[in-house]
């Protein structure tokens, strides 16, 4: 049976609190990029953004990441270059997201994918609930 009283310094020893996700946003077009961002930090997600290769580069060689949204056409890549930059990635490499206009996905045969979201989006709830069933 645990005691009835405790101290602060006691308690905070033992409680450990959970953190949100921690995702990174790759996209070149700023408002894109400050749409999907401000979604995403409203739902709770603790989130970085890169607007250029160079960015997710070094983000992903400095923190851990579970989710990386990715619209490799506005950053001017491909995916043996983001291959190449993951494994600098410092910890688990993270779940991945292809997120891009809906001609890009279709010639990639990845529209229906649940790791592709479609870009076209009007407002930030459309956003969160193409990506619900992959950040959930």
């Amino acid at each position: 049976e645990m005691p009835v009283s405790y101290t602060n310094s006691r308690i905070e020893t033992e409680i450990a609190l959970a953190e949100p996700p921690r995702l990174l946003l790759a996209d070149a077009d700023d408002e894109a990029r400050g749409i999907g961002v401000q979604a995403l930090r409203a739902a709770g997600f603790v989130i970085d953004e890169a607007k250029s290769v160079s960015a997710l580069a070094l983000l992903l060689s400095e923190r851990e990441y579970e989710l990386l949204i990715i619209d490799p056409t506005s950053l001017g890549t491909h995916g043996a270059e983001i291959e190449q930059i993951l494994r600098g990635a410092k910890g688990a490499q993270p779940q991945i997201v292809l997120w891009s206009e809906r001609d890009t996905l279709l010639q990639l045969g990845l529209l229906d994918e649940s790791e592709a979201v479609e870009k076209d989006m009007d407002d930030a709830d459309e956003l969160l609930a193409e990506l619900a069933p992959v950040i959930n």
